[in-house]
């Protein structure tokens, strides 16, 4: 993420941090200095691209908690089960 030009924050402030992670969902939260739209990419550590896609409005909610701190609570459903055991 580029830094907040009006600010000079830094993009992310906090995080991300994992919050749940099983094989049908994984949910994150972290910190940004303005309100951004959100992508997720999910790869292995072979490199093999799991997921990649801007999040849909039920997906990512952000909550202002000052004029440039805004929390985003992510939850990603997966269509097909994340492999057991694996890096991601």
């Amino acid at each position: 993420m580029p830094a907040n030009s009006d600010t000079n924050l830094p993009a992310l402030l906090a995080g991300p941090i994992v919050r749940h992670c099983d094989k049908s969902q994984a949910n994150f939260w972290f910190v940004t200095s303005k309100k951004y739209p959100v992508h997720c990419r999910l790869i292995t550590k072979d490199s093999q691209t799991l997921l990649f896609n801007q999040l849909l409005k039920e997906e990512h909610q952000t909550i202002p908690i000052g004029q440039h701190a805004f929390i985003n609570l992510v939850t990603i459903k997966f269509i097909n089960d994340l492999p057991e055991n694996s890096s991601i």
